[in-house]
């Protein structure tokens, strides 16, 4: 989370819409789901483990596993600062 000032603005997420919008409808989906069936389970006092909180514990991570896929892309695909030294060996 400390990092995403840093890597939002240049991101997929933000540059492209067709990937970004879709991103966030999926990962608000993904939480709704994940925290609804919590609360009828700690508050309600409802069994909700399966099939509930098992499938929406299972897209909740699917979700967040795209969103980190797209964030390791765009790091690998940027380039170095200008100051970084590629390749050099240490004595």
């Amino acid at each position: 989370m400390m990092f995403l000032p840093y890597y939002l603005p240049d991101s997929t997420l933000l540059q492209s819409s067709s990937i970004g919008i879709p991103a966030l409808v999926f990962w608000i989906v993904g939480q709704v789901a994940w925290l609804q069936q919590g609360f009828q389970l700690e508050f309600n006092g409802y069994s909700t483990f399966v099939p509930g909180l098992w499938v929406s514990s299972i897209i909740f991570f699917l979700v967040n596993s795209v969103i980190l896929g797209i964030i390791i892309y765009d790091t690998k695909q940027r380039r170095p600062h200008g100051n970084v030294v590629v390749g050099k060996r240490a004595l």
